[in-house]
């Protein structure tokens, strides 16, 4: 099988189809939108879960880290069980937003309220998300 490198964690992983799909939001996010790598983390881990969510960033905000994004990536179209499973994931995470991509780079974004989850129509930007932290 072969390999891609990841730009965010500097190494080289198995090209999955679900890896390439990682690979793009994240170069997008870097290259596009403005994240830092240094606030990106993959495959995060989940507190007292045995799961792992994708891509999770952080905004610097006052001199600390909070919880920006949560981020799934699909290699297969978004469906229910999968936003559902990514909201899951972040009630142990915090994030006030979560988004789910596909390997065509279809993407469906989402902010939290106080109501539950809202959909959120423009570009995840972390300028953009930073202003609602």
């Amino acid at each position: 099988m072969p390999f891609i490198r990841c730009i965010i964690r500097q190494c080289d992983v198995k090209e999955t189809p679900e890896e390439v799909c990682r690979q793009m939001m994240l170069r997008k996010m870097v290259e596009e939108w403005g994240y830092l790598p240094s606030l990106i983390a993959v495959e995060k881990q989940i507190p007292e879960k045995r799961r792992r969510v994708d891509i999770f960033a952080y905004a610097a905000v006052e001199g600390s880290l909070k919880p920006l994004i949560v981020i799934e990536c699909k290699q297969k179209k978004i469906t229910r069980q999968a936003i559902r499973q990514a909201l899951g994931y972040n009630m142990a995470l915090g994030a006030p937003f979560v988004a789910l991509v596909d390997a065509q780079g279809n993407w469906h974004c989402f902010h939290k309220q106080q109501n539950g989850y809202v959909s959120y129509t423009g570009e995840p930007t972390y300028h953009a998300l930073c202003k609602f932290s």
